[in-house]
């Protein structure tokens, strides 16, 4: 059976430095125009003063196993976005049309047109690096990030397990069965989009 790649985000640890979005930016340099990014730093501040606290959580491509972009792609009969074996959602961009149908369907907002690259102006997100998993690598993000955040991995290893028991997806009535999975911290607020 094929690995099923999950992905941990420990929210005590981010301190917003942003190291994981240009390792991104960085890695897919040729593919994500400017003003663009494949993962973003959010800031969700909660609270009122003098009691305010600030989570930092990173968003992008939550790999849905129930994914709306994928149902969306009206590209026939192998779909432009799509799933791999692994369970990572990738966009094919020698089959992607510019609909933007993808994009509107998904909940989460992290998918965008390359509207303005000349290289690739098509629809974009972030794959887990896919090309790097598939040399046997770990995405970008998670080898650049200073604050060990990311924990990522096969569902069924057992330290993977074992962080899944802490960790929650963000928007779980979305219904999409993601494999980005959030540690919270605390009782501070981070599930908004």
């Amino acid at each position: 059976m094929a690995k099923r790649y999950v992905m941990i985000i420990d929210l005590k640890r981010c301190a917003g430095c942003n190291a994981c979005t240009v390792a991104c930016k960085q890695e897919w340099k040729d593919k994500v125009p400017p003003g663009e990014f494949r993962s973003k730093i959010k800031e969700i501040e909660s609270g009122k003063y003098p009691h305010v606290s600030v989570v930092y959580r990173r968003t992008a491509c939550m790999h849905c196993a129930d994914a709306p972009c994928v149902k969306a792609c009206p590209v026939e009969p192998v779909k432009a976005s799509r799933k791999t074996a692994e369970g990572i959602t990738i966009v094919d961009e020698k089959l992607c049309i510019q609909c933007g149908a993808c994009v509107e369907a998904c909940p989460y907002k992290v998918r965008y047109l390359n509207t303005d690259n000349k290289v690739n102006d098509k629809a974009d997100s972030c794959n887990f690096c896919y090309p790097r998993i598939q040399r046997g690598e770990k995405p970008a993000c998670t080898v650049n990030c200073v604050g060990n955040v990311f924990t990522f991995g096969d569902i069924k290893e057992p330290h993977i397990q074992k962080k899944l028991k802490l960790a929650k997806p963000l928007r779980p009535d979305f219904k999409t069965n993601p494999s980005v999975y959030y540690i919270p911290f605390r009782n501070r607020k981070w599930e908004t989009i």
